[in-house]
């Protein structure tokens, strides 16, 4: 929309009528429970941490569109979804935290293997920041992306010295133990893990 509105008002108008109707059929079929904090949540998909995070993002640019007030709304409840996913204390001793889960029920570390997403959380909670800044919880939003990129990002290219490498993900000595053969990402059938 925003692209075309000065060139081809026609198309910017198409642009945006058919962001609001595939936000009117898409946004409904997500989970009620993303906007509430706390117990009793229903089911996530394998997906919630990425859809909660380009879901601030577009309900963001669509208020910017339109200057309706609904979509902030609907905007900082995917904040509270992105806040959900992450990690926000230090666990068994490991100084590193701040990184993310699929879902807040926070039973799968999201790994970003080559496929660039890993930005999609900070760009959610930077759009709420800038966006929202006398909203309630922008402290929150806030702090969660200070505590990624302090506790996981920088902590994590302390490793890559003298490199400086961003971490892609984290691994739980599960799933590292479970590599069994080489599987593409250069797991050897040999490699052997001590405790």
């Amino acid at each position: 929309h925003t692209l075309f509105k000065g060139t081809n008002r026609g198309l910017a108008a198409k642009c945006l009528e058919t962001a609001r109707a595939d936000w009117n059929d898409i946004v409904p079929t997500l989970q009620s429970g993303w906007a509430e904090r706390g117990g009793g949540r229903g089911s996530y998909q394998p997906n919630t941490l990425l859809t909660a995070s380009w879901g601030a993002v577009a309900a963001m640019r669509l208020h910017e569109a339109t200057g309706d007030a609904s979509y902030l709304e609907r905007a900082a409840g995917f904040g509270r979804v992105i806040m959900d996913c992450q990690q926000r204390a230090f666990a068994d001793g490991i100084p590193v935290t701040g990184f993310f889960y699929s879902s807040p029920q926070k039973q799968s570390l999201v790994h970003y293997n080559h496929f660039s997403f890993e930005e999609s959380p900070l760009v959610g909670l930077a759009a709420l920041c800038q966006a929202l800044p006398d909203h309630p919880d922008w402290m929150q939003w806030y702090g969660a992306a200070t505590l990624h990129a302090e506790h996981f990002l920088k902590r994590g290219a302390q490793h890559t010295a003298p490199y400086a490498m961003l971490p892609a993900g984290i691994y739980t000595r599960s799933e590292i133990e479970q590599a069994t053969g080489f599987d593409g990402f250069g797991i050897s059938r040999n490699l052997k893990f001590d405790e």
